[in-house]
């Protein structure tokens, strides 16, 4: 009865609350108090020793950036995945971040990377599988 009242409570919620820029809907959380949310899916802090340096790039030597571009429509976004309850954000989008980047400069629509390879493989650059990790040591990984 408790769940079911956490649910009907959120329901009530989405249906007060859609916004013109945004959508609200029923999702496999939508049973979650914001507490329980926050306990189970947010949380991680990187500690220093996690922290592997990344070069960084001088920004005078980049092509010029269109001022917008819908990356959607131009097909180049993976599919969406779900983490569940793993704290694996952080291989998510790096997987995701690098698939993009591999798909517009190839002009490919298909590349997914595996974040579940990050998380298995990428400990010694300072990751931590499901118990977190950084985008920069992933990507410093796929180096």
């Amino acid at each position: 009865m408790y769940r079911l009242q956490v649910f009907l409570d959120n329901l009530n919620f989405i249906n007060k609350n859609q916004g013109e820029t945004y959508t609200l809907g029923v999702t496999s959380l939508a049973d979650l108090t914001s507490e329980e949310f926050k306990a189970t899916y947010l949380g991680y802090a990187a500690r220093p020793e996690d922290l592997i340096e990344t070069p960084s790039v001088d920004e005078s030597t980049m092509p010029q950036a269109p001022t917008s571009v819908n990356w959607v429509t131009a097909g180049v976004v993976p599919a969406i995945l779900n983490q569940a309850n793993c704290g694996s954000c952080w291989a998510f989008s790096a997987a995701g971040a690098i698939s993009m980047a591999y798909n517009v400069k190839n002009k490919n629509n298909g590349l997914q990377l595996s974040p579940e390879q990050l998380v298995q493989c990428s400990k010694a650059y300072g990751n931590n599988g499901c118990n977190g990790g950084l985008m920069n040591n992933a990507f410093n990984y796929v180096k």
